[in-house]
């Protein structure tokens, strides 16, 4: 269940209407109203509320539902090694200008450790397959 889904609200939600949400859950699955065996269900509705509520995170966990989305159905643009994109380091984020001009391809250390190596175009459907070898003598991905 995704951070969306958790909170029952559309992926189009504004901060707004994902607060009210949040809200509602809390009230309903607070374990001092509910007793301890609300903690899991409502330590889930923090974690959605987190993410959701920082727009960088929320950019993110956007980007990573629209790899996995498109990985089911669109087929590999193209692989691009890791080196030939330019890295941010306030961000921590590799990015690619795209073809279409567009919002480009985005990927983050973070979604890196967690193995994935697909990104998509923020604006166009193509997606591309990212080629790295984490340093056995650094911390991954450390740049």
């Amino acid at each position: 269940m995704n951070c969306y889904e958790r909170l029952g609200v559309d992926r189009h939600a504004t901060k707004e209407e994902i607060k009210a949400a949040y809200q509602r859950l809390v009230l309903r699955h607070h374990p001092d109203k509910q007793g301890r065996d609300q903690d899991e269900t409502f330590q889930s509705i923090q974690n959605a509320w987190e993410i959701l509520r920082d727009e960088q995170s929320r950019r993110a966990l956007d980007v990573d539902l629209r790899v996995f989305e498109q990985q089911q159905i669109l087929p590999i643009f193209a692989e691009i090694d890791l080196d030939e994109m330019s890295y941010n380091e306030e961000t921590m984020e590799y990015r690619l200008d795209c073809r279409c001009h567009g919002e480009g391809y985005l990927i983050t250390e973070k979604q890196l450790e967690q193995g994935i190596d697909r990104a998509a175009c923020g604006t166009c459907s193509l997606l591309i397959r990212i080629n790295y070898e984490e340093a056995e003598d650094q911390e991954p991905l450390s740049t």
